[in-house]
């Protein structure tokens, strides 16, 4: 009988990038580029950071038809409870974080199976001030930027 090391937890970071000064006339103040489709995986990684950066995140609202199958009651992350909401509206590939002050933060969300060059250039796009793009917009140019 031989003893086989624990599998570590998975500890990724998450791949969340927001602008470094918010503004709220900006369409996008950031990105994130989950992993997968399974929020219960992604969810607390992305809070986690977003937490560590503005100390109380009180929510985030993600679109129901782009996670399917996902349990509606994913909300604890690291101890603390953090609302989870869910939309069906037509704007694809957004998340929207609620921090302290009542401020929100619109965040791309990078489909997991995008490029990894496709997916950087979206999400300093969406970081970058003064963008009125929409995320499809972005990922539609990010996309055509790296075909040529």
């Amino acid at each position: 009988m031989t003893d086989r090391p624990a599998k570590a937890p998975d500890v990724r970071e998450a791949r969340l990038v927001i602008a470094e000064h918010l503004n709220r006339r900006d369409n996008l103040s950031g990105a994130w580029w989950p992993r997968s489709r399974l929020a219960g995986q992604e969810l607390p990684t992305v809070l986690r950071a977003a937490t560590r950066r503005f100390r109380l995140v009180l929510g985030i609202t993600l679109n129901l038809n782009e996670w399917p199958g996902t349990d509606i009651a994913v909300d604890h992350v690291g101890g603390l409870r953090t609302k989870v909401s869910w939309y069906g509206l037509p704007e694809a590939n957004l998340a929207v974080l609620y921090i302290d002050g009542a401020r929100r933060i619109n965040l791309l969300v990078v489909p997991p199976e995008t490029p990894e060059s496709v997916a950087l250039s979206a999400m300093l796009a969406a970081s970058t001030p003064g963008n009125r793009s929409t995320p499809q917009q972005l990922l539609t140019a990010a996309a055509a930027e790296h075909r040529k």
